[in-house]
Order: structure tokens, then sequence, then C-alpha cells
């Protein structure tokens, strides 16, 4: 399931603004889409109206006493500022259905058949159900993920299920330590049953053991990559919590810079709720299912050079995961090289009206165009000369990918000034040479070994 069309009225600043999100490629699994715009824009609302299109449970109508209200606190404000409408378009396969969202409830507009969340809506003939969809929602600022626990514990995984779309209430990521200590106290009980087991009863605690530690590899796996550490989550004899390792050296979660602690602060709830999500498929890793992924400006806080990595990291551990993120970082966007991004302009009063801009997102796009032609922002530098050396790389870079020779003693003594200006420069360099960067690298090393 994903979302098709997206329509917000009389809430925040839209005023009949429409949505219209492009299909993906065919043969393409998940999907990436961005909404940018100024402070003030409303895309945060957007987030939270895909949120609760998602959510389970919300699908509400007081005159039916079958459904339940939603209890989620964000979701009870959400509702209250809506004055007019908010629609989700929602798509599966030939289905196509609407979650209207007003003042007095949410409920199945139409469509031939709805299953979202734990309830079951039908409007009309009977038709196909849609399938359960699994989202999960995550803003920027996050609690810190809580690793002490006094041993292992039952946790109230219905609870924790629930709160799916949370947008930083009733964080799952407290949990983050006693789901690792108790992964850990099964592997170790289910390893020390193995040697008394024989044949099948044996082949089955096999299968569990490398499954949770399995498990366990996922968490280690995942922070890895999107944090750009190698994390190492140690068990040690004598010790309940789990010590959580940076470069081999261990940092008190809390005492993380902003951007690498709230950056594993949602990750790391998400990696709680996709662990003890029931998943309809079990011959596959919870990274594998499909789901919606909903962040309202995660990338902040984040090194431009981290803000690169993000979302093509993300695209890589989730890959069928439909990722719907709000953002603020022309460098998020320009690395992403896939997907489908909305501009988001409000008019002189201020109000987001009508149609909007949707652009499509494709390999080859340089950060340059992205600033320009996406976030509609004219880019120079404050002098000409870094301006003409960064055109001189560029070209550069454009010739050696498509695989023509380049003067390479010059293009490193160009590559060299450009690195050494500042930051920012060396991180629109480092972006712009991401397709050829072993090649380049080679050539430096080269360099390096010939140099006296």
């Amino acid at each position: 399931m994903r979302v098709a069309r997206l329509e917000l009225s009389g809430i925040g600043p839209f005023e009949d603004a429409v949505f219209e999100v492009p299909e993906p490629p065919a043969g393409s699994s998940g999907e990436l889409v961005f909404f940018e715009g100024p402070n003030g824009c409303g895309k945060t609302t957007i987030a939270q109206a895909i949120a609760l299109a998602a959510c389970p449970g919300v699908l509400v109508d007081r005159e039916r006493q079958d459904l339940r209200l939603p209890t989620n606190a964000w979701m009870r404000r959400f509702r209250r500022l809506v004055q007019a409408r908010a629609q989700v378009l929602l798509g599966v396969r030939d289905a196509v259905g609407v979650v209207q969202i007003d003042q007095d409830y949410v409920r199945v507009a139409s469509g031939p058949g709805f299953h979202l969340g734990n309830d079951r809506v039908t409007q009309g003939a009977p038709g196909p159900a849609v399938p359960r969809c699994h989202a999960y929602a995550f803003r920027g600022h996050q609690p810190t993920p809580v690793l002490d626990s006094p041993g292992p514990r039952e946790l109230d995984v219905e609870h924790i299920r629930r709160r799916d779309l949370f947008f930083g209430e009733d964080p799952a990521a407290q949990f983050f330590g006693q789901l690792l200590i108790n992964l850990d106290y099964d592997r170790a009980r289910t390893f020390a049953f193995i040697p008394r087991a024989i044949g099948e009863e044996r082949t089955k605690l096999e299968a569990s053991h490398q499954s949770l530690d399995a498990a366990i590899r996922r968490f280690e796996v995942a922070l890895s990559r999107v944090l750009d550490r190698r994390v190492e989550i140690r068990f040690e004899l004598g010790r309940i919590t789990p010590r959580i390792l940076f470069d081999d050296q261990e940092i008190p979660l809390d005492m993380l810079g902003e951007g690498l602690r709230s950056t594993l602060s949602w990750l790391a709830d998400l990696l709680v709720r996709l662990e003890l999500t029931p998943w309809e498929r079990k011959d596959i890793s919870p990274f594998d299912q499909e789901f919606w992924l909903i962040l309202d400006e995660v990338e902040v806080n984040l090194h431009p050079a981290m803000q690169a990595r993000l979302f093509p990291t993300l695209r890589k551990l989730f890959p069928n995961a439909r990722i719907y993120a709000t953002v603020h970082s022309p460098f998020a966007v320009a690395a992403a090289g896939e997907g489908t991004v909305f501009s988001i302009r409000p008019r002189k009063d201020r109000l987001v009206a009508g149609p909007q801009t949707v652009i499509k997102l494709e390999p080859g796009q340089s950060l340059a165009w992205v600033v320009k032609e996406v976030f509609g922002i004219e880019q120079r530098f404050l002098d000409e000369e870094t301006e003409r050396k960064l055109e001189e790389h560029e070209r550069a870079v454009n010739t050696l990918a498509a695989g023509h020779p380049i003067d390479w003693p010059s293009f490193l003594a160009l590559r060299r000034w450009l690195m050494d200006l500042n930051e920012q420069v060396a991180t629109l360099v480092a972006m712009r040479e991401v397709e050829v960067q072993d090649s380049i690298d080679e050539k430096i090393e080269q360099a390096e070994d010939a140099a006296p």
C-alpha cells in the first residue's frame, strides 16, 4: 500500500492543496518521497496526515461503536486542528480508497475494501481487502535510548505495537536495552540446551539460536551504516547491561553529539518496533518487510556529509520501505539519486494552494542542480576563482564518469586546492565524486606512493 494522492484544506497553511505522488518505476521495490519548503509551509502537517491515514485503529466514525477512537495525544491534537478536510488517497495495485479526516471522525470515504490496523471496514460491494500497513513515524528530536535494565523481563509488546505512530510520544527507545538483554538471554539459554537435544528438537534450537544472533547483528549493522561508525553491541559476563562501542570506544549515549544522539534515538526506536512487529512473512528479515517510514526533518542536526549518506543508507537497509520524509537539506535530496520531491511554495498570503510541484530525482543530478531547481536558490560562492575552479572540477568528474581520460596531475592539484578551502567546499567536492570515487582514490594512493 502507498500514498497515491494527498489533499489538504483548512488545516495549517493549506487551502485545497493537492499532492499527486507519481508511481515508482515498474519493478522497483520501496519508494522515497521528499517534501521540502520554507519554515511554516506545513511539512509537519503533511507527515502527520500521512501517519494518521496509516495508523492502526484510526478508521473511526463516532456513529459506529465497533471501531475505537484513537488514544494517541498527537492524533487528538491533529484532529482538533482540522477545520475542513484532509484526504489521503491510498493505492494498492488496482484498488484505491480514500481515508478522510475531519473534525468529528476519521473514516474510509470510498474504496472497495480496507484492512487498516486491527479493523476491517468495507464500503459498498465487498472487494479485495487492503493489507495492513505497518507504519512508523519519527521526528528529529527523540528521547535518548535506555540501556539499563535489572535483567531479562517480558515486554508489553501489544502496548508498543499500538503506538507505532507516536512522533516522539511513548517512545519504544526506552525498551532498546531491554530488548537487547532479552535477545541475548534467549540466545544464551538456547545455546545451553542445544548439546542435550537430539533430532528435530536440536535442529529447531540451532535455528532459533541463529535467528536470535542474527537479530542482534541486525542492530549492529543498521547502527553502523546509518551513523557511519563501527558500532558493536557487546555482552559481558557479570554485567547485565550491554555495552555499545563506537569505533571500539564506549561512550554514554546521552554524551554523544546531538546529531549522532538524535539519529541513534529514532533509529533505535525503529529497530525495536521492527523486531517486535508480528510480520505475516516469517521467511524474511524485518528489514526486508514492506512498511511506511515517515520522517519529519530527522536530518536537521547532522553534518552535510552525514545528511548525504542518510537516505541512500536507509534505502539499502530497508529496500521495501516506503519512505515519506520532510527535509530542509539539499545534501539529503541530492544524494538520494532516486525518488520524487515536492517543492512547497506558499503564496504571498502564506497559504499553500492548488497542485503542488513534483520533481523526479534521477542519478547524476548535481547538488548545484538540486539547490537551484528543487530548492529554488541561486547558488554562488563569493569569489569568482572558487566558482571557476568548481566548474573545472565538475567538468573533469563528468569526463571521468563518461569513461574518458583526464589530466590526473592537474586534477589532483585542483582537488587539493578545493578540499583545503573549507568544509562546505570539501563536502561539495566529495559529493560530486561519489560515482568515480574508486578511480580517484586509486590515483591519490598512487601519487602518495610516488611522493619522495
